[in-house]
């Protein structure tokens, strides 16, 4: 699995290479609503914006990991201190002294 992904890293690694060489060109980048704009080479402005895109992403997962931990964590509580009870309960039922008497008979047909 590891070579797997070291293969996959590498060939990412080269079309990126490959991109950044092939776009050199500088291009501004204006924020509308604001008064700034940005300079900088066409593969600079695209892997940063990858970058930024990849941290959002990272983060939103991250917060719903944590909120799904916590949940788990709290059911699981919820359950030992259930099992807990439970266990309680049980020793202090009366315990069963003789076995249970045999089922009656049942009788043939309609009555």
């Amino acid at each position: 699995m590891r070579i797997l992904f070291w293969i996959v890293a590498l060939a990412a690694a080269a079309v990126a290479t490959a991109f950044a060489t092939s776009n050199p060109s500088m291009v501004r980048l204006y924020f509308w609503p604001l008064a700034a704009s940005v300079e900088g080479p066409v593969y600079a402005i695209v892997f940063a914006s990858v970058a930024l895109g990849f941290a959002i992403g990272g983060t939103v997962a991250s917060v719903t990991t944590v909120r799904a931990r916590w949940a788990a964590r709290t059911a699981a509580r919820h359950a030992e201190a259930a099992e807990r009870e439970l266990a309680r309960l049980r020793e202090l039922a009366p315990q069963p002294t003789e076995p249970p008497a045999p089922p009656l008979p049942t009788l043939p047909g309609p009555l």
